[in-house]
């Protein structure tokens, strides 16, 4: 299980609650903690300023008068609550609007447990750069606000980004109202001599792109006509590239004839000091940045999966992408085989203005070369710029002069009950030159991006394996059917001509009773003649009888299913079971089993099929008397119960093993544990519960001390209902 998933509490908003319920379960699956479900959008918003909520799943389309796009507006903006969007709507428009508010990442309904996982990750470890970047931003702002100095900083056009309070003073602009000013406006600049307006060193450090320090003194003209008389230190702020993207400037009231050096060199300290900071700012920026790179990239990768594209075309296309995000040199993907003897380089990333000699395609490396290297790989960390007495050799091949070089593991998730468990497979090389080094979180999102490329791979070869599997299930019940169906057609003919048979020998039998013999021996002997053959005529007759049920049972559970809809008929129980219940009292009276019933309420009318409900029945009587042994009771009760008919078969003195309790209702099924295992032919109750799919319900079983019960539930149509 993940460390993120086990410290992720979610709130679920989903109106529907059966879907609510679906991922709350896969949520807790995967290890996170759904503290509640919210089904409107108030409600949402009321649960997560009491719970606080890690992260909140939700559902664009809400009932009520707030949308999902409209709730996550108001968690982001005034508690700073991540959302990761859940909707069955992909059209421009929709995903337009909630693009508006920020959201950090999207689940298309029905979704995988893998993406829903990849997801939240990807999600949490956003939400964790963003709040990094934004404390770096109050951190540099309290720092700036507290300089002994004005300080002022630019974009490279020259307008005002920010203004510490001392440079409000001096210039007599507020922040709000300076910012997007040009400087030359905000802190216009007169030569103490000529009083003539001259270029603002802010300027002059963006076009010269180094620090321009005057010793000389300038007339500041503030925003109310007051001069100042000031001198006036800038310096370019630049990016990972180097690019210059503003500047940063300090005013210091001064005396013109007075300027002392250690003064100065404290100032020139602060100003570097000040400079750290904005790089810090920058990197911290450009970090968050190659971290949503990512997570558009994870969608490319889902995009993908479902192209039925093979392993190399996909992880070649994901490493390109990865490839121009990170802008990196170069780039390769490495997988071990399935012994983990040896990897390969199976695809490659060559930046276009970096192009290399040669391809490194197919180059191979034996890991039991390399010990410390793939046990620290194996442990799911990365490589941040190993040492050469640890980069195998085909690796150090590979690196150029000034680079640097960046190994993730890739891995894939294996989702149990208990936990997710990742098994490494290869491993992602990056090679850079001049970027600053990548953090842990960047190195994260990295390897969850490769993996999650090799672990939809495999997700769509098992649901390719799968379609071909329930093909072939589907194959090979056709064929069952079909055989069933011949087979049984074919037995009828030869069972017809042995009923006409043996209705010709009773017949001549008894023919033959009516010729009387003259000696009384002869009459005697006769007798006992013609009462054997009528015996063994009876045999006849039972062991037919019994072939004849097989065949027909055979039939009934082939054609089970109609290909139209069932005709329903008003049928009062009251009045009908009664009737049904009379055929079997012989059978138990012979067979020392007291048959009992009871329907509630007494006028019970419902709309069913008629035939269909009559075979139920008679199944579940017939196999309740042929399992209940001597002295035992069977109990038929019918009641009505929240618009369902609630039919129970309970007979005494059996009981069923829960290891077969679940086989029952299996074709050919019989019990192993009862003398009665000769009997039948083992369809009756799997012809029984396609009888009562057929008519919307469904039947289950119980058995316990001793006593076994068979539950229908049937719908309850009224009549005139549909």
């Amino acid at each position: 299980m993940s460390d993120t998933a086990c410290k992720t509490n979610v709130l679920i908003v989903e109106d529907e609650a059966i879907v609510a319920w679906d991922i709350q379960e896969a949520l807790e699956t995967l290890g996170y903690d759904v503290l509640a479900r919210a089904a409107n959008g108030a409600e949402a918003i009321r649960l997560a300023v009491t719970l606080k909520p890690n992260l909140v799943l939700m559902d664009i389309q809400l009932a009520g008068s707030l949308s999902g796009i409209d709730v996550a507006d108001v968690l982001y903006t005034r508690f700073h609550i991540p959302v990761v969007y859940l909707t069955a709507h992909t059209d421009d428009r929709t995903l337009e609007q909630a693009a508006l508010t920020n959201p950090f990442g999207y689940l298309v309904k029905p979704f995988q447990r893998r993406k829903l996982h990849t997801t939240l990750q990807i999600a949490l470890r956003r939400h964790q750069l963003e709040k990094t970047v934004h404390a770096d931003r109050q951190w540099l702002t309290t720092t700036l606000s507290s300089m002994g100095e004005a300080t002022i900083a630019t974009d490279q056009k020259g307008m005002i980004t920010f203004m510490n309070p001392l440079a409000e003073q001096l210039t007599g602009w507020q922040l709000q109202e300076a910012i997007g000013q040009d400087i030359n406006q905000v802190v216009p600049l007169i030569s103490e001599q000529e009083h003539a307006a001259i270029e603002n060193p802010a300027l002059q450090a963006i076009r010269l792109r180094t620090r321009v320090s005057v010793p000389e003194s300038y007339f500041l003209r503030a925003k109310d006509g007051s001069e100042l008389l000031v001198s006036h230190t800038a310096a370019p702020i630049e990016d990972p590239d180097g690019e210059t993207i503003g500047s940063v400037s300090m005013l210091r009231l001064t005396d013109s004839h007075l300027v002392h050096s250690e003064l100065q060199q404290r100032n020139g300290d602060l100003e570097q000091f000040q400079l750290r900071l904005i790089s810090l700012l920058q990197n911290s920026s450009t970090q968050l940045q190659q971290a949503i790179a990512c997570t558009q990239l994870i969608n490319h990768v889902f995009e993908q999966s479902h192209l039925r594209l093979d392993t190399n075309q996909i992880l070649q296309s994901t490493l390109q992408e990865l490839g121009r995000a990170l802008d990196a040199d170069y780039s390769w993907i490495s997988l071990h085989d399935s012994k983990y003897a040896s990897s390969s380089i199976t695809c490659e990333y060559v930046s276009v203005d970096r192009p290399r000699e040669r391809s490194a395609i197919a180059t191979q490396l034996q890991l039991q070369n390399y010990p410390d290297f793939y046990q620290h790989l194996f442990q799911r960390k990365s490589w941040h710029y190993p040492s050469p007495e640890i980069l195998p050799t085909p690796y150090q091949s590979l690196l150029n002069v000034g680079q640097q070089i960046l190994i993730c593991p890739i891995f894939l998730d294996q989702v149990s009950p208990q936990s997710i468990e990742k098994r490494v497979i290869g491993e992602v090389g990056i090679l850079t030159t001049g970027k600053p080094f990548l953090s842990v979180a960047q190195t994260n999102l990295i390897s969850y991006v490769i993996s999650y490329a090799a672990g939809a791979l495999q997700h769509t070869r098992l649901e390719t394996v799968s379609q071909t599997l329930l093909s072939n299930a589907e194959r090979l019940t056709w064929l069952q059917e079909d055989f069933i169906s011949s087979v049984s057609h074919e037995l009828r003919n030869p069972l017809d001509n042995m009923k006409t048979a043996l209705e010709a020998m009773k017949c001549l039998n008894r023919s033959l009773q009516s010729v009387q013999s003259e000696s009384l021996e002869d009459q005697h002997f006769q007798e006992s003649l013609h009462q054997t053959l009528e015996d063994y005529l009876q045999i006849l007759q039972e062991e037919w009888q019994r072939e004849f049920n097989l065949i027909n049972d055979l039939l009934s559970f082939q054609t089970s299913e109609p290909q139209s809809p069932l005709a329903l008929n008003s049928l009062e129980l009251s009045q009908w079971l009664p009737q049904l219940v009379e055929r079997f009292l012989p059978q138990t009276s012979e067979q020392r089993q007291t048959l009992t019933y009871q329907v509630h309420p007494d006028n019970l009318t419902i709309e069913t099929h008629l035939s269909s409900l009559d075979r139920i029945v008679t199944e579940l009587l017939t196999n309740a008397g042929k399992f209940t042994p001597p002295n035992q009771r069977i109990h038929l009760t019918v009641e009505a119960i929240a618009h369902q008919v609630v039919l129970k078969v309970v007979n005494t003195g059996i009981e069923i093993p829960a290891n077969e309790l679940k086989l029952i209702f299996q074709p050919f099924y019989r019990l192993h544990s009862n003398s009665a295992t000769s009997m039948g032919t083992g369809l009756g109750l799997a012809l029984v519960k396609k009888l009562v799919t057929r008519l919307g319900g469904e039947i289950q079983a119980e058995s316990r001390d001793r006593t076994t019960t068979l539950i229908i539930n049937l719908p309850l149509l009224e009549e005139g209902q549909d």
